[in-house]
C-alpha cells in the first residue's frame, strides 16, 4: 500500500509541476520591442509631458520634465542598441495594438498604481501586463532639496534599470568610455 501511495504522490506532484510550468510559460511570452532593426513598440508618456529642462520659475524641476527626459533617454539608448528609434507618443495617441513602454504615470498605468503607492521616495516599479510595460517611479519628497522637490527621479532610475536588465547596457564610470552598449537588431 505504501508503494501505491508513493506512486500516486509522484503522479500528483508531476501534474502540479506541469500545470505550474505551463501557466508561467503563457504569462512570460516574450514581447518584442524591436524586430530586425524595425520598431515594434512605442514609448508612452502622459498627455501633458512638458518640455525637457528646468522651469524658469525658481529653477525647479518638475515631474513632467523629468519624465520626458527619462523617455528621451530610453529612446536614445534603445536606438544605440538596435539602430531603431522608438517613437515617443502621448497616452491618448498610443497604438494599443503595439507593445507599449509606459514611462511615468499616465492614463494607461493604473495596473501599477497599488505598487507605486508603496514605493519609498524615488523608488520605482517595472511591471508588465499583456503588451504593456510600465516603468513608474515615486516623486522626490517635499523634504528633499528645494530644486529637486517634485522631480520624478524614481521613473528615471527605473529607466536605467530597464536598460540594464533588458538591453544589457552598462555604465561602469562616467564618459562614453565607461558605457558598454551591446548591439542587437532585435530586443
Amino acid at each position: 500500500m505504501n508503494a501505491l501511495n508513493n506512486s500516486a504522490a509522484s503522479v500528483l506532484l508531476g501534474l502540479l509541476i506541469l500545470l505550474c510550468s505551463t501557466g508561467r510559460a503563457a504569462e512570460s511570452k516574450p514581447l518584442s520591442l524591436v524586430k530586425g532593426g524595425v520598431p515594434a513598440a512605442q514609448i508612452v508618456i502622459a498627455d501633458e509631458p512638458g518640455v525637457l529642462g528646468l522651469s524658469r520659475e525658481n529653477w525647479l524641476l518638475d515631474r513632467s520634465k523629468t519624465t520626458r527626459y527619462a523617455a528621451e533617454f530610453l529612446q536614445r539608448y534603445i536606438t544605440r542598441v538596435t539602430g531603431a528609434e522608438l517613437p515617443i507618443v502621448s497616452a491618448g495617441s498610443a497604438d494599443r495594438s503595439k507593445a507599449l513602454i509606459l514611462v511615468g504615470r499616465s492614463a494607461l498605468t493604473d495596473f501599477v498604481e497599488a505598487d507605486r503607492r508603496t514605493l519609498a521616495p524615488e523608488g520605482f516599479v517595472i511591471r508588465r501586463k499583456d503588451n504593456l510595460i510600465a516603468i513608474v517611479g515615486e516623486i522626490a519628497p517635499d523634504t528633499d532639496l528645494k530644486e529637486y522637490r517634485g522631480a520624478d527621479r524614481g521613473t528615471l532610475f527605473g529607466v536605467y534599470a530597464f536598460l540594464e536588465r533588458v538591453a544589457g547596457v552598462r555604465w561602469y564610470f562616467p564618459h562614453e568610455l565607461g558605457v558598454v552598449i551591446p548591439k542587437s537588431p532585435s530586443l
